[in-house]
């Protein structure tokens, strides 16, 4: 069974672990990166595994602001997302 956060998006929508989000992070030179992963529940917190976009593919990372990432489908649903593709 999936399992509500109970953290929203930024657009208000509710974040489910299974969901796949898009969110930006600043790059070492003072760019933007976008950011894709599948959220997970992980040692013991939900956190993003990162699928697309970072350099560290793979691996978890905790988001401080669940509200500035956006739910764009569910590993479930939209399968295509985790192998980069849009």
């Amino acid at each position: 069974l999936m399992q509500f956060t109970g953290l929203k998006d930024k657009n208000g929508k509710e974040i489910w672990e299974g969901d796949i989000v898009e969110y930006a992070v600043q790059d070492d030179g003072g760019g933007w990166d976008v950011c894709r992963g599948s959220v997970e529940f992980t040692d013991c917190a939900f956190q993003v595994k990162l699928i697309d976009g970072c350099d560290f593919n793979g691996s978890y990372e905790f988001l401080c602001d669940w509200d500035k990432c956006e739910v764009i489908g569910n590993i479930y649903e939209h399968g295509d997302l985790l192998n980069g593709k849009q």
